[in-house]
């Protein structure tokens, strides 16, 4: 029996509608992942946040729940669905719903971590240490966690933060700003974009990190320099 073209047609609308519910489906599929970007040193990851703890390969494939670790002079650049995340040396991290969903969040546990957040990838990004929480929409900003306590420093755009035994206070940090917690909970603000011109950033900062270990970390994205006498090109990329 010759088709007609109804039949035709038929057929190629539900031809055309596999197509795009595949092309839907990788696209998807395409966003809910990260990926280790870039590994450097010894990093590993422990899978489902239970078992072994494993060697973290580059353009290995990231899942929620996955707890990552890096080792002395070791770091890793994470891309995900929200943008850019990168976890400095001697750093604990776990992927606690990083891949889907209307919000984000991870966990770090100790060390040194920076976000890139996409405007619009999330409604809400959150990255909790054992003692506070720091939560955005867009921006860059880096939290470090030891001991002593706890630092969000904000690169571009701005956040929000609180110490988890007291959610309700919360504190907004913006370009420049850190907002900091004491082991104890004790809050203060510094303001140091007086130090920083771009991805450069003054020699005098020196007197910070020695008050503090914790802004070393700094250096992992910024160029310390003579700002006064220093009219070279920014590096451009953090």
């Amino acid at each position: 029996m010759k088709p007609n073209k109804t039949h035709f047609f038929r057929l190629s609308l539900a031809a055309a509608l596999v197509l795009l519910s595949g092309g839907w489906y990788l696209l998807n599929a395409q966003q809910a992942r990260a990926l280790a970007s870039r590994v450097t040193g010894l990093v590993q990851v422990q899978k489902g946040g239970a078992g072994p703890w494993r060697p973290l390969t580059a353009n290995a494939q990231l899942a929620d729940s996955d707890v990552i670790r890096t080792g002395p002079q070791s770091a890793v650049l994470l891309t995900t669905r929200t943008g850019q995340v990168r976890l400095g040396e001697k750093t604990e991290a776990a992927l606690t719903s990083i891949l889907s969903g209307p919000q984000a969040r991870i966990e770090v546990r100790r060390g040194f971590s920076w976000f890139s957040v996409n405007p619009g990838s999330v409604q809400r990004f959150e990255v909790r240490t054992p003692t506070t929480v720091a939560a955005v929409r867009g921006t860059k900003f880096a939290v470090a966690t030891d001991d002593a306590g706890v630092i969000s420093c904000v690169c571009e755009g701005k956040i929000e933060t609180a110490s988890t035994a007291a959610p309700q206070n919360l504190a907004i940090a913006e370009q420049g700003d850190s907002n900091d917690y004491a082991a104890n909970g004790a809050y203060s603000q510094r303001d140091l974009s007086q130090y920083f011109r771009g991805l450069k950033v003054d020699t005098s900062f020196r007197a910070v990190v020695q008050e503090d270990a914790k802004f070393r970390s700094c250096m992992n994205c910024h160029r310390m320099t003579n700002l006064a006498t220093d009219n070279s090109p920014d590096p451009g990329e953090y």
